[in-house]
């Protein structure tokens, strides 16, 4: 996040910049894992790509991505551990956002398990706004 040391007339503003800086550093002080949720089999390439910048929304929205389905497929081919290694991790997130037009299989899982742990599952729009 950029803040300015100048104000809107750009003039500096130190005392604006301080507070402004404050806020900002108290706002990184705690931030929420999120369970990124979306996309992985079939177009990889291509759901990779959107992940990470599903990833980089999050980051930009105050918490902290993890997205285990970039992590896993890197070391293991089996489907079921990934998924029961996800929900392990899924119990340490906050919430769980999810990404994309698609809800695929491994999806459903990991939504219907969120909602089972009590954690909200806020569903994000591809032009990143929350429905």
């Amino acid at each position: 996040m950029f803040i300015d040391k100048r104000n809107d007339e750009h003039y500096l503003d130190p005392t604006c910049y301080e507070a402004l800086m404050k806020i900002a550093k108290d706002r990184r002080s705690y931030m929420p894992i999120i369970y990124v949720c979306s996309p992985y089999s079939g177009d990889i390439e291509g759901n990779t790509k959107r992940a990470r910048k599903y990833c980089k929304y999050v980051l930009q929205e105050g918490g902290v991505p993890l997205a285990p389905h970039l992590l896993f497929p890197q070391f293991t081919k089996d489907r079921e551990l990934g998924i029961h290694m996800d929900l392990i991790l899924l119990r340490h997130c906050k919430e769980l956002w999810v990404f994309g037009k698609t809800v695929t299989r491994g999806m459903e899982i990991e939504i219907r398990q969120a909602r089972k742990y009590g954690k909200t599952v806020k569903f994000i729009k591809e032009e990143f706004y929350e429905v």
